[in-house]
Protein backbone atom coordinates (compact mmCIF):
# COMPACT_ATOMS: atom_id res chain seq x y z
CA UNK A 1 0.00 0.00 0.00
CA UNK A 2 1.21 3.65 -0.29
CA UNK A 3 2.12 4.12 3.08
CA UNK A 4 3.58 7.78 3.84
CA UNK A 5 7.48 8.07 5.81
CA UNK A 6 7.91 8.95 9.19
CA UNK A 7 7.84 12.69 8.74
CA UNK A 8 5.58 14.76 11.50
CA UNK A 9 5.26 18.53 10.47
CA UNK A 10 2.55 20.82 10.70
CA UNK A 11 1.93 22.10 7.32
CA UNK A 12 -1.55 25.43 4.96
CA UNK A 13 -3.16 27.94 2.93
CA UNK A 14 -3.67 30.89 1.12
CA UNK A 15 -7.13 30.60 -0.54
CA UNK A 16 -9.14 27.26 -1.25
CA UNK A 17 -10.49 26.22 -4.66
CA UNK A 18 -12.22 22.67 -3.86
CA UNK A 19 -11.62 20.16 -6.47
CA UNK A 20 -13.30 17.51 -5.04
CA UNK A 21 -12.48 13.89 -3.28
CA UNK A 22 -12.53 10.41 -5.11
CA UNK A 23 -14.69 7.76 -3.32
CA UNK A 24 -12.64 4.68 -2.14
CA UNK A 25 -11.56 1.62 -4.06
CA UNK A 26 -10.31 -1.53 -3.79
CA UNK A 27 -9.07 -1.15 0.02
CA UNK A 28 -9.65 -3.38 2.56
CA UNK A 29 -10.22 -3.38 6.57
CA UNK A 30 -12.90 -0.57 6.77
CA UNK A 31 -13.17 1.54 3.78
CA UNK A 32 -12.57 5.66 4.11
CA UNK A 33 -12.61 8.61 1.79
CA UNK A 34 -12.13 12.60 2.54
CA UNK A 35 -15.40 14.86 1.76
CA UNK A 36 -13.94 17.96 1.30
CA UNK A 37 -16.20 21.12 1.89
CA UNK A 38 -15.30 24.87 1.92
CA UNK A 39 -17.29 27.54 3.69
CA UNK A 40 -16.98 31.30 5.21
CA UNK A 41 -13.83 31.18 3.40
CA UNK A 42 -12.15 28.30 5.61
CA UNK A 43 -10.98 25.02 3.29
CA UNK A 44 -12.32 22.22 6.38
CA UNK A 45 -11.03 19.00 5.46
CA UNK A 46 -13.38 16.40 7.34
CA UNK A 47 -13.50 12.82 7.50
CA UNK A 48 -16.06 10.42 6.88
CA UNK A 49 -15.18 7.18 6.69
CA UNK A 50 -18.12 4.85 5.86
CA UNK A 51 -18.66 1.09 5.57
CA UNK A 52 -19.34 1.92 1.35
CA UNK A 53 -19.69 5.39 -0.27
CA UNK A 54 -22.86 7.08 0.68
CA UNK A 55 -24.48 9.95 0.54
CA UNK A 56 -22.87 12.59 3.65
CA UNK A 57 -26.49 12.18 5.18
CA UNK A 58 -25.77 8.52 5.76
CA UNK A 59 -22.07 8.67 6.47
CA UNK A 60 -20.64 7.85 9.66
CA UNK A 61 -18.00 8.92 12.08
CA UNK A 62 -14.66 7.11 12.07
CA UNK A 63 -15.69 5.85 15.65
CA UNK A 64 -18.89 4.35 14.85
CA UNK A 65 -17.19 2.58 11.45
CA UNK A 66 -14.59 1.21 13.75
CA UNK A 67 -17.35 -0.08 16.44
CA UNK A 68 -19.59 -1.05 14.14
CA UNK A 69 -17.20 -3.18 12.41
CA UNK A 70 -16.00 -4.53 16.05
CA UNK A 71 -13.14 -2.62 16.71
CA UNK A 72 -12.87 -0.53 19.97
CA UNK A 73 -11.56 2.81 19.04
CA UNK A 74 -8.49 2.41 21.00
CA UNK A 75 -7.84 -0.30 19.05
CA UNK A 76 -6.33 2.78 16.18
CA UNK A 77 -2.87 3.87 17.77
CA UNK A 78 -1.87 6.13 14.68
CA UNK A 79 -4.35 7.97 12.58
CA UNK A 80 -1.98 9.30 9.81
CA UNK A 81 -2.29 12.46 7.65
CA UNK A 82 -0.55 12.20 4.35
CA UNK A 83 0.49 15.33 2.22
CA UNK A 84 1.40 15.37 -0.87
CA UNK A 85 1.78 18.31 -3.89
CA UNK A 86 0.54 16.81 -7.36
CA UNK A 87 2.54 18.43 -10.10
CA UNK A 88 1.95 17.32 -13.81
CA UNK A 89 1.23 13.54 -12.68
CA UNK A 90 3.45 13.36 -9.97
CA UNK A 91 2.72 13.32 -5.94
CA UNK A 92 5.77 14.78 -3.51
CA UNK A 93 5.18 13.82 -0.01
CA UNK A 94 5.43 17.28 1.70
CA UNK A 95 4.27 16.51 5.41
CA UNK A 96 2.30 14.55 7.47
CA UNK A 97 0.06 14.42 10.56
CA UNK A 98 0.25 11.67 12.94
CA UNK A 99 -2.63 11.65 15.40
CA UNK A 100 -2.73 9.53 18.16
CA UNK A 101 -6.14 7.73 18.96
CA UNK A 102 -7.81 10.14 21.15
CA UNK A 103 -7.17 13.20 19.07
CA UNK A 104 -9.53 11.88 16.75
CA UNK A 105 -11.96 14.23 17.99
CA UNK A 106 -9.98 17.30 17.60
CA UNK A 107 -9.13 19.44 15.05
CA UNK A 108 -5.43 19.48 13.20
CA UNK A 109 -4.00 22.22 11.12
CA UNK A 110 -2.09 21.90 7.55
CA UNK A 111 -0.04 25.34 7.56
CA UNK A 112 2.27 27.23 5.01
CA UNK A 113 0.50 25.99 2.01
CA UNK A 114 1.61 27.62 -0.98
CA UNK A 115 -0.60 29.17 -3.26
CA UNK A 116 -0.43 27.96 -7.17
CA UNK A 117 -0.38 24.46 -6.16
CA UNK A 118 -2.17 21.46 -6.35
CA UNK A 119 -2.36 19.27 -2.85
CA UNK A 120 -3.58 15.83 -2.15
CA UNK A 121 -4.09 15.02 1.56
CA UNK A 122 -4.42 10.44 1.34
CA UNK A 123 -5.73 8.76 5.10
CA UNK A 124 -3.92 5.77 6.70
CA UNK A 125 -5.11 4.33 10.29
CA UNK A 126 -2.86 1.38 11.94
CA UNK A 127 -2.78 -0.24 15.28
CA UNK A 128 1.16 0.02 15.61
CA UNK A 129 2.26 2.61 12.64
CA UNK A 130 4.61 1.06 10.20
CA UNK A 131 2.78 -2.68 10.43
CA UNK A 132 1.44 -3.46 7.29
CA UNK A 133 -0.44 -6.35 8.88
CA UNK A 134 -2.48 -3.89 11.44
CA UNK A 135 -3.75 -1.50 9.15
CA UNK A 136 -7.56 -0.99 9.90
CA UNK A 137 -8.07 1.63 7.14
CA UNK A 138 -6.07 3.10 4.28
CA UNK A 139 -6.14 4.49 0.84
CA UNK A 140 -4.49 1.95 -1.45
CA UNK A 141 -4.67 3.15 -4.61
CA UNK A 142 -4.59 6.14 -6.94
CA UNK A 143 -8.09 7.98 -6.73
CA UNK A 144 -8.83 7.74 -2.96
CA UNK A 145 -7.53 11.35 -1.75
CA UNK A 146 -8.49 14.40 -1.06
CA UNK A 147 -7.64 17.50 -3.51
CA UNK A 148 -6.84 20.94 -2.99
CA UNK A 149 -6.12 23.62 -5.65
CA UNK A 150 -4.82 26.63 -4.37
CA UNK A 151 -5.31 30.14 -5.94
CA UNK A 152 -3.66 33.20 -5.13
CA UNK A 153 -6.11 35.80 -6.33
CA UNK A 154 -7.72 36.60 -2.76
CA UNK A 155 -4.27 35.85 -0.73
CA UNK A 156 -4.70 38.92 1.06
CA UNK A 157 -8.10 38.58 2.96
CA UNK A 158 -7.37 34.55 2.96
CA UNK A 159 -3.72 34.19 3.95
CA UNK A 160 -2.45 31.91 6.40
CA UNK A 161 -6.25 30.57 6.48
CA UNK A 162 -5.73 26.83 7.95
CA UNK A 163 -6.73 23.60 6.88
CA UNK A 164 -8.66 22.13 9.40
CA UNK A 165 -9.10 18.42 9.74
CA UNK A 166 -12.87 17.51 11.99
CA UNK A 167 -14.27 14.14 12.99
CA UNK A 168 -17.97 14.75 12.22
CA UNK A 169 -18.72 12.94 15.66
CA UNK A 170 -17.35 15.18 17.97
CA UNK A 171 -17.98 13.68 21.82
CA UNK A 172 -21.24 14.49 22.85
CA UNK A 173 -22.66 15.02 26.20
CA UNK A 174 -26.02 13.32 27.43
CA UNK A 175 -27.20 12.81 31.35
CA UNK A 176 -27.34 9.10 32.58
CA UNK A 177 -29.17 9.79 35.63
CA UNK A 178 -30.14 12.15 38.08
CA UNK A 179 -31.82 16.03 37.51
CA UNK A 180 -31.39 18.22 40.73
CA UNK A 181 -29.57 17.84 44.43
CA UNK A 182 -31.82 16.40 46.62
CA UNK A 183 -33.23 13.39 48.94
CA UNK A 184 -32.72 9.53 47.47
CA UNK A 185 -34.64 8.76 44.75
CA UNK A 186 -34.10 5.26 43.09
CA UNK A 187 -36.10 5.27 39.81
CA UNK A 188 -34.65 5.00 35.92
CA UNK A 189 -32.72 8.28 34.06
CA UNK A 190 -34.32 12.05 35.27
CA UNK A 191 -36.38 10.61 37.78
CA UNK A 192 -33.34 9.31 40.33
CA UNK A 193 -32.31 11.79 42.68
CA UNK A 194 -28.97 12.24 44.02
CA UNK A 195 -27.12 14.74 46.53
CA UNK A 196 -23.47 15.60 45.30
CA UNK A 197 -22.53 13.00 43.56
CA UNK A 198 -18.85 12.61 43.91
CA UNK A 199 -16.83 9.81 42.72
CA UNK A 200 -18.20 7.38 40.31
CA UNK A 201 -16.56 3.97 38.49
CA UNK A 202 -17.53 1.49 35.85
CA UNK A 203 -17.35 -1.82 35.87
CA UNK A 204 -16.81 -4.32 32.38
CA UNK A 205 -20.59 -4.58 31.88
CA UNK A 206 -21.03 -0.94 32.05
CA UNK A 207 -22.68 -0.48 35.36
CA UNK A 208 -21.76 2.39 37.32
CA UNK A 209 -21.51 3.46 40.94
CA UNK A 210 -21.86 6.51 42.49
CA UNK A 211 -20.60 7.92 45.80
CA UNK A 212 -23.62 9.87 46.68
CA UNK A 213 -21.90 12.32 49.20
CA UNK A 214 -24.26 13.79 50.90
CA UNK A 215 -27.04 11.01 50.73
CA UNK A 216 -24.39 8.83 52.57
CA UNK A 217 -24.85 6.29 50.25
CA UNK A 218 -23.34 4.00 47.23
CA UNK A 219 -25.63 4.05 44.18
CA UNK A 220 -25.79 1.69 41.17
CA UNK A 221 -26.93 3.06 37.77
CA UNK A 222 -27.49 0.08 35.02
CA UNK A 223 -26.58 1.19 31.42
CA UNK A 224 -29.85 1.69 30.47
CA UNK A 225 -30.41 4.20 33.50
CA UNK A 226 -31.87 2.66 36.01
CA UNK A 227 -30.60 3.66 39.55
CA UNK A 228 -30.46 1.20 42.76
CA UNK A 229 -29.19 1.76 46.40
CA UNK A 230 -26.44 -0.66 46.51
CA UNK A 231 -25.49 0.01 50.35
CA UNK A 232 -26.28 3.30 52.67
CA UNK A 233 -29.48 3.40 54.71
CA UNK A 234 -28.83 7.26 54.21
CA UNK A 235 -27.80 7.68 58.24
CA UNK A 236 -24.29 9.00 58.68
CA UNK A 237 -22.27 6.42 60.56
CA UNK A 238 -19.59 3.52 60.65
CA UNK A 239 -22.04 1.04 60.79
CA UNK A 240 -21.05 -2.18 58.22
CA UNK A 241 -23.42 -4.48 58.03
CA UNK A 242 -24.32 -8.33 55.74
CA UNK A 243 -26.02 -8.26 52.50
CA UNK A 244 -29.45 -6.62 52.95
CA UNK A 245 -28.18 -5.14 56.74
CA UNK A 246 -28.11 -0.79 56.85
CA UNK A 247 -24.74 -0.23 56.67
CA UNK A 248 -24.16 3.58 57.06
CA UNK A 249 -21.64 6.24 55.67
CA UNK A 250 -20.05 9.24 56.52
CA UNK A 251 -19.50 11.82 53.21
CA UNK A 252 -18.37 9.06 50.91
CA UNK A 253 -16.56 10.33 48.02
CA UNK A 254 -13.88 8.49 45.91
CA UNK A 255 -14.72 5.00 44.59
CA UNK A 256 -12.72 1.92 42.66
CA UNK A 257 -14.48 -1.43 41.36
CA UNK A 258 -12.79 -4.65 40.25
CA UNK A 259 -16.10 -5.93 39.97
CA UNK A 260 -16.73 -7.95 42.72
CA UNK A 261 -16.28 -5.24 44.97
CA UNK A 262 -16.88 -1.07 45.07
CA UNK A 263 -13.85 0.33 47.37
CA UNK A 264 -15.22 3.72 48.56
CA UNK A 265 -12.69 6.59 50.34
CA UNK A 266 -14.63 7.87 53.05
CA UNK A 267 -13.91 11.31 53.92
CA UNK A 268 -15.87 11.72 56.45
CA UNK A 269 -14.67 8.32 58.78
CA UNK A 270 -11.00 8.77 57.40
CA UNK A 271 -11.95 4.80 56.24
CA UNK A 272 -11.62 2.77 52.97
CA UNK A 273 -14.46 0.68 52.88
CA UNK A 274 -15.15 -2.29 50.74
CA UNK A 275 -18.90 -3.11 49.56
CA UNK A 276 -19.69 -6.44 47.64
CA UNK A 277 -21.47 -6.02 44.39
CA UNK A 278 -23.57 -9.18 44.90
CA UNK A 279 -25.55 -8.09 48.00
CA UNK A 280 -24.24 -4.70 49.29
CA UNK A 281 -22.36 -6.45 52.46
CA UNK A 282 -20.45 -3.99 53.46
CA UNK A 283 -17.14 -4.12 55.71
CA UNK A 284 -13.96 -1.65 56.89
CA UNK A 285 -11.35 -2.66 54.45
CA UNK A 286 -8.62 -0.02 56.12
CA UNK A 287 -8.83 2.31 58.49
CA UNK A 288 -8.79 2.57 62.42
CA UNK A 289 -10.85 6.05 61.93
CA UNK A 290 -8.45 8.01 63.67
CA UNK A 291 -7.91 10.88 61.77
CA UNK A 292 -4.11 10.92 61.59
CA UNK A 293 -1.40 9.33 59.84
CA UNK A 294 -0.08 5.20 60.60
CA UNK A 295 1.42 2.77 58.16
CA UNK A 296 1.25 -1.16 59.19
CA UNK A 297 -1.73 -3.61 59.37
CA UNK A 298 -4.87 -2.33 57.85
CA UNK A 299 -7.19 -2.60 60.73
CA UNK A 300 -4.37 -0.03 62.99
CA UNK A 301 -3.72 2.19 59.82
CA UNK A 302 -4.52 5.51 59.76
CA UNK A 303 -5.63 8.00 57.04
CA UNK A 304 -6.58 12.04 56.65
CA UNK A 305 -9.34 12.43 54.57
CA UNK A 306 -8.68 10.34 52.02
CA UNK A 307 -10.18 11.43 48.87
CA UNK A 308 -9.45 8.66 45.91
CA UNK A 309 -9.05 5.07 45.44
CA UNK A 310 -7.79 3.35 42.49
CA UNK A 311 -7.54 -0.48 42.55
CA UNK A 312 -4.74 -2.40 40.14
CA UNK A 313 -5.00 -5.82 38.53
CA UNK A 314 -3.77 -7.47 41.13
CA UNK A 315 -5.97 -6.44 43.73
CA UNK A 316 -3.63 -3.71 45.52
CA UNK A 317 -5.16 -1.10 46.64
CA UNK A 318 -3.79 2.82 46.32
CA UNK A 319 -5.06 5.77 48.27
CA UNK A 320 -5.03 9.22 47.85
CA UNK A 321 -4.52 10.56 51.18
CA UNK A 322 -5.80 13.76 50.94
CA UNK A 323 -5.21 15.21 54.65
CA UNK A 324 -1.95 13.33 54.95
CA UNK A 325 -0.14 14.75 51.33
CA UNK A 326 0.20 11.02 50.35
CA UNK A 327 0.09 8.10 48.23
CA UNK A 328 -0.48 5.27 50.01
CA UNK A 329 -0.84 1.33 48.95
CA UNK A 330 -2.91 -1.40 50.60
CA UNK A 331 -2.29 -4.83 49.77
CA UNK A 332 -4.45 -7.38 49.25
CA UNK A 333 -2.90 -9.24 52.69
CA UNK A 334 -4.10 -6.24 54.46
CA UNK A 335 -1.04 -4.31 54.80
CA UNK A 336 -1.10 -0.19 54.18
CA UNK A 337 2.26 1.11 53.25
CA UNK A 338 3.19 4.80 52.10
CA UNK A 339 4.75 4.56 48.22
CA UNK A 340 4.74 8.28 47.57
CA UNK A 341 4.72 11.85 49.82
CA UNK A 342 6.57 12.97 53.06
CA UNK A 343 3.69 14.54 54.33
CA UNK A 344 5.30 18.21 53.46
CA UNK A 345 2.85 20.21 50.93
CA UNK A 346 5.80 21.50 48.30
CA UNK A 347 5.81 20.49 44.57
CA UNK A 348 8.61 18.16 44.79
CA UNK A 349 8.84 15.51 42.17
CA UNK A 350 11.72 12.36 42.63
CA UNK A 351 11.90 9.19 44.37
CA UNK A 352 9.02 8.40 46.11
CA UNK A 353 10.08 8.90 49.41
CA UNK A 354 10.82 12.75 49.26
CA UNK A 355 8.50 13.73 46.69
CA UNK A 356 5.93 16.06 47.81
CA UNK A 357 2.39 16.75 46.77
CA UNK A 358 -0.69 19.22 48.23
CA UNK A 359 -3.69 17.79 48.83
CA UNK A 360 -3.95 15.18 46.26
CA UNK A 361 -7.26 13.69 45.63
CA UNK A 362 -7.77 11.68 42.41
CA UNK A 363 -6.07 8.77 41.59
CA UNK A 364 -6.21 5.95 38.45
CA UNK A 365 -3.99 3.15 37.26
CA UNK A 366 -2.35 3.62 34.01
CA UNK A 367 -2.24 0.37 31.32
CA UNK A 368 1.11 0.10 31.80
CA UNK A 369 0.86 0.36 35.83
CA UNK A 370 1.70 3.96 35.85
CA UNK A 371 0.17 6.07 39.09
CA UNK A 372 -1.59 9.26 37.55
CA UNK A 373 -2.17 11.42 40.44
CA UNK A 374 -4.66 14.98 40.58
CA UNK A 375 -2.11 16.93 42.77
CA UNK A 376 -5.05 19.30 43.46
CA UNK A 377 -3.94 22.39 44.82
CA UNK A 378 -0.71 22.21 43.04
CA UNK A 379 -3.02 22.65 40.28
CA UNK A 380 -1.31 19.53 38.52
CA UNK A 381 -1.28 16.07 36.96
CA UNK A 382 1.53 13.40 38.58
CA UNK A 383 2.72 10.75 37.27
CA UNK A 384 4.18 7.47 39.59
CA UNK A 385 6.37 4.88 37.74
CA UNK A 386 8.09 1.76 39.01
CA UNK A 387 11.66 3.23 40.53
CA UNK A 388 13.94 0.03 41.37
CA UNK A 389 11.92 -1.07 44.70
CA UNK A 390 10.36 1.92 45.09
CA UNK A 391 8.19 4.35 42.94
CA UNK A 392 9.72 7.87 41.09
CA UNK A 393 7.39 10.75 40.75
CA UNK A 394 7.21 13.31 38.45
CA UNK A 395 5.08 16.12 36.57
CA UNK A 396 3.19 14.96 33.73
CA UNK A 397 1.17 18.74 33.00
CA UNK A 398 0.21 21.43 35.08
CA UNK A 399 1.67 22.93 38.03
CA UNK A 400 -0.27 26.61 38.04
CA UNK A 401 -3.64 27.71 38.68
CA UNK A 402 -5.11 28.38 35.03
CA UNK A 403 -7.39 26.80 32.27
CA UNK A 404 -4.76 27.38 29.01
CA UNK A 405 -4.21 23.99 27.34
CA UNK A 406 -0.94 23.47 26.22
CA UNK A 407 2.47 20.38 26.78
CA UNK A 408 3.32 19.89 30.65
CA UNK A 409 4.39 22.78 32.36
CA UNK A 410 2.77 25.42 29.82
CA UNK A 411 -0.60 24.04 30.65
CA UNK A 412 -2.51 25.18 33.92
CA UNK A 413 -5.38 23.15 35.71
CA UNK A 414 -8.15 24.87 38.66
CA UNK A 415 -7.80 22.37 41.53
CA UNK A 416 -8.66 19.38 39.50
CA UNK A 417 -10.01 16.70 42.04
CA UNK A 418 -10.67 13.17 39.97
CA UNK A 419 -8.70 11.11 36.97
CA UNK A 420 -9.22 8.15 34.94
CA UNK A 421 -7.03 6.42 32.49
CA UNK A 422 -8.36 4.94 28.84
CA UNK A 423 -7.21 1.59 27.51
CA UNK A 424 -4.46 4.01 25.25
CA UNK A 425 -2.56 5.60 28.04
CA UNK A 426 -4.80 9.24 27.66
CA UNK A 427 -5.24 10.68 31.37
CA UNK A 428 -8.70 12.52 31.38
CA UNK A 429 -9.22 14.82 34.38
CA UNK A 430 -12.08 16.72 35.85
CA UNK A 431 -10.35 20.19 36.56
CA UNK A 432 -13.12 20.71 38.98
CA UNK A 433 -13.05 24.88 39.44
CA UNK A 434 -12.60 25.25 35.77
CA UNK A 435 -16.14 22.83 35.32
CA UNK A 436 -14.31 21.18 32.14
CA UNK A 437 -12.82 17.85 31.56
CA UNK A 438 -9.63 18.16 29.91
CA UNK A 439 -7.74 15.12 28.13
CA UNK A 440 -3.21 14.78 29.20
CA UNK A 441 -1.65 12.54 26.12
CA UNK A 442 1.33 10.45 27.52
CA UNK A 443 3.51 13.62 26.51
CA UNK A 444 2.11 15.74 28.63
CA UNK A 445 -0.02 17.47 26.08
CA UNK A 446 -3.32 19.14 27.53
CA UNK A 447 -6.77 20.08 25.73
CA UNK A 448 -9.69 20.64 26.72
CA UNK A 449 -12.38 18.04 25.38
CA UNK A 450 -15.88 19.11 27.57
CA UNK A 451 -17.44 21.56 28.90
CA UNK A 452 -17.20 24.65 27.03
CA UNK A 453 -20.24 25.92 28.55
CA UNK A 454 -18.73 26.49 32.29
CA UNK A 455 -20.95 26.58 35.29
CA UNK A 456 -24.15 25.32 33.51
CA UNK A 457 -26.20 22.37 33.51
CA UNK A 458 -26.71 21.67 29.60
CA UNK A 459 -25.90 18.21 27.34
CA UNK A 460 -24.77 18.11 23.83
CA UNK A 461 -21.55 18.53 21.87
CA UNK A 462 -18.22 18.67 24.14
CA UNK A 463 -17.46 22.23 23.42
CA UNK A 464 -21.56 23.14 24.23
CA UNK A 465 -21.71 21.23 27.57
CA UNK A 466 -21.84 22.98 30.72
CA UNK A 467 -20.73 20.92 34.30
CA UNK A 468 -20.92 22.60 37.56
CA UNK A 469 -17.76 21.38 39.85
CA UNK A 470 -17.16 17.72 37.88
CA UNK A 471 -15.88 15.71 41.07
CA UNK A 472 -15.86 12.42 39.76
CA UNK A 473 -14.38 10.67 36.50
CA UNK A 474 -14.38 7.18 35.19
CA UNK A 475 -13.93 5.62 31.79
CA UNK A 476 -15.44 2.29 30.82
CA UNK A 477 -13.72 -0.10 28.34
CA UNK A 478 -15.60 0.98 25.83
CA UNK A 479 -14.19 4.48 26.09
CA UNK A 480 -17.20 5.98 27.03
CA UNK A 481 -16.96 8.61 29.93
CA UNK A 482 -19.18 9.07 32.57
CA UNK A 483 -18.27 12.30 35.08
CA UNK A 484 -19.75 13.02 38.60
CA UNK A 485 -21.54 16.55 38.16
CA UNK A 486 -21.82 17.81 41.58
CA UNK A 487 -23.70 20.83 41.82
CA UNK A 488 -26.40 19.50 38.94
CA UNK A 489 -27.01 16.65 40.59
CA UNK A 490 -25.91 14.25 37.90
CA UNK A 491 -24.46 11.60 36.48
CA UNK A 492 -22.88 12.71 32.78
CA UNK A 493 -22.00 10.10 30.28
CA UNK A 494 -19.73 10.97 26.93
CA UNK A 495 -20.14 9.20 24.01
Amino acid sequence: MRRPPALPMLLAATALAVVGCAAPAGTSGIPARFVVTQAGGLGELTVRPAIRPVAAAGERSLRSALISNGYNRHDIRHLVLALYTYDGGTETQVGQLDLLADYLDFGATFSRLKGNTTYRVRGFAYKAAGTAAQDLISYQDATTYAEIVLTDNETAPNANVPVKLIDVAPLVVTTLAGTTNGAAVDQPGSAARFNFPRGVAVDTSNRVYVADYNNARIRQISPTGAVATLAGNGGFGADNAPAGGDATFNFPIGLATDDTYVYVAEYGNDLIRRVAIADGATSTYAGDGVETFADGPAASASFFDPHGVAVAPDGTLYVADTGNHRIRKITTGGVVSTIAGTGGTAHVDGPGASAEFNSPRGIAIGPDGAIFVADTSHHAIRRLVPDGGGWRVTTLAGGSQGSQDGVGGQAGFNFPEALAVGANGYVYVADTNNHQIRMVAPNGGVRTILGGNPGADSDGLGPDAGFDFPTGLAVGLDGVIYVGDMLNGKVRRVL
